[in-house]
């Protein structure tokens, strides 16, 4: 059956059928205008502007067109051309047809004419091109020889349709041997099928004993990191631990020194109330700003004495320009001027002297209490010196002692007739010292 039906398609393939192509623009009269040179366009430079006009076209002879195909950009999605023309029977036609989604426009004519001409609609939004136009179909001499190869495929069609029928029950005969083959293929297949099944439950079973595999793979692995991990701490705590030990020796050494310090302290404590440091501290800082407060006299004191000296020297040199009388004038004339300069000198001076001596003072005061720190703290060390004394009464006897020096700081200076009197603690103990020692 396929040889035959072959040889049916060997019998289509032997017709010759005329073919349908583009018309040259030789087929068109006035080949040099703008709107014929349209004609199978490749050039860019002979695009022209999409105009709501009339765009004509006339043919040498007539032709049978089977579709004309306009090339445009710049149209907008709803726009239309409308095509009208006249055929060899000088009938008249019109055509509308839109815009296709690449910006062309084709017209299917299917008929023997003499010209045609199209009027694209105007778009206002934009100033669209045409770029080129092609018309397809044949020449009246390729037309008529179409129509008779035509005839030639009727003809054979005739003689094919016979030797179909033969073909379809030749067909139908191997149809239900075929269908006994199918029943027994389908047998067949099932069989597969189930085979197939049990091979994919095999296959199923594998992968998941590979997955069960995998997974104890990535256990161990796991198991393994963790193991490391605990390892890796334990070194590390081992390492801090070390550390810690010989940061504790370093802290145990410094608590013996800070415990042999604090015993030094304790000796010296109370000997001066802590607010001394800070009377030394703010005797700086009135140091500072008396400092500061005589900056200005003082730059006062040297810009006036600077000012004088310069005018003196301006002085001398017009000092051998003027006579006697012109002299006397100027010295007058100036008199003010030197009473004012001297005021001033004097003010500066007198400010400046008061903030030196309230400097001088309070460092004589820092000199004096740093005395009384010494003498105290010497006394103190050489009164309680090998004397079975309790803290308290240390302490009683540094208050005593500091309290005293205090007072006759106060006064100015140490009195002349000051005399150290120990507290009647003091004199009890040492009358048993006295005792003890006879």
């Amino acid at each position: 059956m396929s040889e035959k039906i072959a040889e049916l398609n060997d019998g289509f393939n032997d017709i010759s059928l005329t073919k349908l192509k583009f018309l040259s623009i030789r087929r068109f009269s006035k080949k040099t205008n703008k709107t014929t040179k349209l004609i199978n366009n490749k050039d860019s430079s002979s695009y022209i502007k999409g105009q709501n006009r009339d765009f004509g076209f006339e043919l040498l002879e007539p032709v049978y067109i089977h579709k004309i195909s306009i090339s445009s950009e710049g149209y907008s999605s709803y726009k239309s051309v409308t095509f009208s023309g006249e055929t060899i029977g000088n009938k008249k036609f019109e055509k509308k047809q839109l815009i296709n989604s690449d910006g062309s426009f084709d017209i299917v004519i299917n008929n023997v004419i003499k010209s045609f001409e199209f009027k694209p609609d105007k778009d206002y939004k934009s100033s669209p091109l045409i770029k080129s136009i092609e018309v397809t179909g044949l020449s009246l001499v390729e037309f008529n020889i179409a129509i008779g190869e035509i005839a030639d495929i009727d003809g054979y069609h005739a003689a094919a349709s016979e030797k179909l029928a033969g073909i379809t029950a030749d067909y139908t005969n191997k149809q239900m041997g075929l269908e006994t083959v199918d029943s027994e293929l389908q047998s067949l297949q099932k069989e597969k099928s189930e085979l197939e099944n049990s091979v994919e439950e095999l296959y199923n079973l594998i992968e998941k004993s590979d997955e069960d595999l995998s997974e104890v793979e990535r256990n161990i692995a796991s198991i393994k990191t963790e193991e490391l991990a605990v390892r890796n701490r334990i070194t590390s705590y081992e390492q801090n631990l070390d550390k810690s030990k010989n940061e504790l020796n370093e802290l145990n050494i410094t608590i013996i020194k800070n415990k042999k310090t604090l015993n030094s302290l304790e000796n010296d404590i109370n000997l001066f109330p802590t607010d001394i440091r800070g009377f030394v501290e703010q005797g700086a800082s009135n140091i500072q700003r008396y400092l500061l407060l005589s900056f200005l006299p003082i730059a006062a004191l040297f810009y006036v004495t600077w000012y004088l000296f310069d005018n003196a020297a301006f002085f001398s040199e017009i000092y051998t320009n003027l006579n006697l009388s012109q002299m006397f004038s100027l010295l007058i004339s100036r008199l003010p001027f030197v009473l004012v300069s001297v005021a001033i000198i004097s003010a500066c001076y007198k400010i400046t002297s008061i903030f030196v001596s309230e400097i001088m003072n309070i460092n004589n005061q820092r000199l004096t209490l740093s005395k009384i720190s010494i003498i105290a703290k010497d006394v103190h060390d050489s009164s309680t010196f090998d004397l079975n004394l309790s803290e308290s009464q240390r302490y009683e006897f540094r208050t005593k002692l500091k309290m005293d020096l205090l007072k006759s700081h106060l006064k100015g200076d140490i009195a002349d007739d000051y005399s150290y009197v120990g507290s009647p603690i003091l004199q009890d103990s040492l009358e048993r010292d006295v005792e003890v020692s006879k």
